[in-house]
């Protein structure tokens, strides 16, 4: 039994910490014990109506705390190595990665997908890192998405805000590299 009345007996000793739920009921209450082991899923079938909706509460505080919706970040890059290799580490600090292989291909995306971060590449076959910088700052739907400009290019320091970027990394840079700074653009909230 994963959850039982208090008065339905002699107490149960458990190994673990006893969990304790008083359900309302037209008597006064009742209060339960609960096996610290049991699942949410199975006291979701308890025969005891508050218990199960008790329940259901605590898996749906659970599931939004276990899984905060990951954040988006726009790489677009024409190598596509480069991008797979961005979109592999981004993925694995637990963003969520896009990949656009040209310039306009990247604003389409960024407005269909309004990413928080967009990494990217200036020299592109299709239309220049600039051109795309500045058309998603002139897009009123993504005044707030953060620009990072990845670039083999060297440029003057201060050169991303002249460019339309928030922040630019020099290739060749270190994953790590990435990282600090793509939290950096999020924010202490999103680290």
């Amino acid at each position: 039994m994963i959850a039982w009345r208090r008065d339905d007996g002699p107490q149960r000793k458990l190994m673990r910490k006893q969990i304790r739920y008083t359900a309302p009921a037209a008597d006064g209450h009742t209060e339960y014990e609960i096996d610290p082991s049991c699942s949410l899923t199975s006291l979701m079938s308890h025969p005891d109506a508050s218990l199960r909706e008790w329940a259901g509460s605590l898996s749906e505080a659970s599931t939004r705390a276990q899984k905060p919706s990951p954040v988006r970040v726009l790489v677009i890059e024409d190598d596509k190595e480069m991008a797979n290799l961005l979109s592999e580490c981004l993925s694995r600090w637990g963003y969520r990665p896009l990949c656009a292989f040209g310039g306009l291909e990247g604003l389409d995306m960024a407005k269909t997908f309004k990413p928080a971060v967009i990494i990217l590449d200036m020299m592109m076959p299709d239309m220049h890192g600039y051109l795309v910088c500045q058309a998603i700052r002139e897009c009123e739907e993504l005044h707030s998405v953060k620009v990072l400009i990845s670039t083999a290019k060297r440029y003057p320091p201060g050169a991303a805000g002249q460019l339309g970027g928030d922040a630019m990394l020099l290739k060749p840079y270190s994953p790590e590299d990435l990282r600090r700074e793509v939290q950096k653009l999020l924010g202490p909230s999103a680290s």
